[in-house]
């Protein structure tokens, strides 16, 4: 009897063993699984913070274009690119300060388009719009990185010419400017031809600020209109003239 009960006991412990080793074993495999699950969801996370950290980004990004080009539409031109009246008078504020400090003058040309509405009455508002455009783009090539040219609105142009010598350096460049305004512009099948009508103002000769500068040189240029376009007139004050009462195109 001893003997058997021996013999069942010996047969006993290799299974005890075995079902431990199974135990252990699924125990292993468990911690395996919920480790590799920890390992999924950490994962999982770190894609997600990613991809927040992209959208966070791309939404910066966003709004620092949108506000970079809200700022240039308050200070441009949205037709031609060019800077607005606003730009222009910080511009010759600026400008204003330099010649002060080096004795210099301060130029302003006001340039008109001569006859510019028959473009638009003929061939159409986008014909005219697309020759503003090209007028701007030779404006821009004529004048130095430091000068300004602005669209004043409708088919006007202001050019600033920041330290110049005298009255000799803005003649100079208008009459550059009404040799290269006259060349032909293609439109399509169209050839045009287009004059330009100018009136010159200096600081400080011709005023003391931004807006009697523009005012004088506005004048100037409908004196200019008066003497039969396609040339300048240099703001005289004995020769003031209410030009923008009358309709001049």
């Amino acid at each position: 009897m001893a003997e058997a009960d021996n013999a069942a006991g010996l047969d006993a412990v290799p299974a005890r063993t075995l079902a431990e080793r199974e135990a252990a074993v699924l125990v292993l495999e468990r911690g395996a699984a919920q480790h590799a699950l920890i390992e999924a969801q950490l994962r999982e996370a770190n894609e997600q913070l990613v991809l927040a950290t992209v959208r966070a980004q791309a939404l910066t990004d966003a709004a620092v274009e949108a506000t970079a080009q809200m700022a240039f539409m308050a200070s441009h031109d949205l037709l031609t690119g060019l800077p607005n009246r606003a730009l222009l008078a910080d511009r010759f504020a600026q400008a204003m300060a330099l010649a002060q400090r080096h004795d210099k003058r301060v130029a302003l040309l006001f340039l008109d388009l001569d006859h510019f509405k028959q473009v638009n009455d003929s061939l159409g508002h986008a014909a005219g719009d697309r020759l503003l455009q090209m007028a701007a783009q030779r404006l821009l090539e004529c004048v130095r990185t430091s000068d300004t040219v602005c669209r004043q609105g409708g088919d006007e142009f202001v050019l600033l010419l920041s330290e110049v010598e005298g009255l000799g350096d803005a003649t100079m460049m208008a009459d550059k400017l009404i040799a290269v305004m006259v060349r032909p512009y293609g439109l399509g099948d169209e050839q045009l031809r287009l004059s330009v009508s100018i009136g010159i103002s200096l600081f400080p000769d011709d005023g003391p600020d931004f807006e009697s500068l523009v005012h004088n040189a506005d004048s100037a240029m409908y004196d200019a209109k008066r003497a039969g376009r396609n040339g300048y007139q240099v703001y005289a004050p004995d020769r003031q003239s209410d030009g923008s009462s009358q309709l001049w195109d």
